[in-house]
């Protein structure tokens, strides 16, 4: 796998375990990282292993349906929170 490190699957691939990142419009980098994986076989077969188990664990349906529930708790707890106000301040409005 040979991703720009931006976006969604930049967000999922690590870069020389589970793929090969570069920066996004940066076509040397793109050129010189699908060379790499040509070059090494092996080595673009160990990080397809090793993608395809983050796949189907970190990326599961339950494992992000759970750390979705998550952030809507976390956020609903924080709603409860009282938030300070600040003091209306007065002041006489300018002649004109």
């Amino acid at each position: 796998l040979v991703t720009s490190n931006a976006g969604g699957l930049g967000e999922a691939v690590i870069d020389g375990v589970t793929g090969l990142s570069h920066p996004p419009n940066d076509v040397a980098a793109l050129a010189a990282a699908i060379q790499v994986a040509l070059d090494s076989p092996d080595a673009a077969a160990r990080r397809a292993e090793a993608a395809r188990e983050r796949l189907t664990s970190d990326f599961a349906w339950e494992t992000v349906a759970a750390e979705t529930a998550q952030v809507y708790l976390a956020a609903k707890r924080a709603e409860r929170r009282p938030h300070p106000r600040r003091p209306i301040v007065e002041r006489p409005l300018p002649d004109r």
